[in-house]
């Protein structure tokens, strides 16, 4: 596909699951596990219509290793959700999936009171996800690669500690106190869990105010301006380097 597609809006209720349908069936051997994808995209919100990011806004297209968890969910983990409700079944963790209660696995679906382990909510936006924000203790994120993940930020607008991985890309977080770090494997995430019920709820607490005063003081619109101006003032020779500016 050499042209650019336009994404027509979503109509109707967001999928639970995902969804994969072929507008053009190709003709070559099913690309494997370990080899390299090289693709143009474009992705858009289904709830918003907004594109969020595409291949074509950087003129070339994006390569990634198929199976090796380097992009979102979706690309190259079909399934995954399923996968991960198998796996609470085998190590005996009840779980809900609020989005549907006649699904195959009824039996072993609950309400969201105890003893439901692990609840399945499905995408979010509006109130539904502020209220998740609102209920919960913390916010988790082992990923392994992100740009800036907005997730974060949102929460720490909401004062709730994180825990999450360099590869976020949000640095300031540990060195503000802000979040534990973790790598994206288990035995990290394990140890990053274990840290974290060890803490005090006063010290739970501390961290997720210490989020909201790194959000709010930096991560604002206001504050992005002033670095923006700072930049091209000192791209023009007006200033000096300014401390936003990061060495690669």
């Amino acid at each position: 596909m050499s042209d650019r597609p336009i994404v027509e809006p979503h109509l109707g209720d967001v999928p639970a699951e995902l969804v994969v349908e072929d507008l053009i069936v190709g003709e070559g051997e099913e690309a494997q596990p370990g080899q390299t994808a090289v693709v143009h995209y474009v992705g858009v919100g289904v709830a918003s219509g907004e594109e969020f990011d595409a291949s074509w806004n950087r003129g070339e297209p994006f390569s990634f290793p198929l199976g090796a968890g380097h992009v979102i969910a979706g690309w190259d983990q079909g399934g995954h959700e399923a996968e991960l409700k198998s796996l609470a079944a085998e190590l005996g963790l009840s779980f809900s999936d609020v989005r549907s209660q006649k699904s195959e696995d009824s039996d072993r679906i609950s309400d969201l009171r105890p003893p439901t382990s692990v609840v399945f909510l499905g995408p979010q936006f509006g109130d539904a996800k502020a209220a998740c924000y609102h209920y919960s203790d913390a916010f988790i994120l082992p990923s392994f690669s992100e740009g800036v993940p907005m997730a974060v930020l949102e929460a720490w607008v909401n004062s709730k500690p994180v825990l999450m991985t360099p590869q976020c890309n949000l640095p300031e977080g540990f060195s503000s106190s802000a979040a534990l770090k973790m790598e994206p494997t288990v035995e990290s995430v394990t140890n990053g869990l274990n840290e974290f019920w060890r803490m005090t709820d006063a010290e739970r607490t501390a961290m997720g105010t210490r989020g909201y005063a790194l959000a709010a003081g930096r991560f604002v619109w206001p504050r992005i301006a002033e670095q923006m101006k700072e930049l091209y003032e000192w791209m023009l020779g007006g200033g000096s380097r300014p401390a936003c500016l990061a060495d690669f």
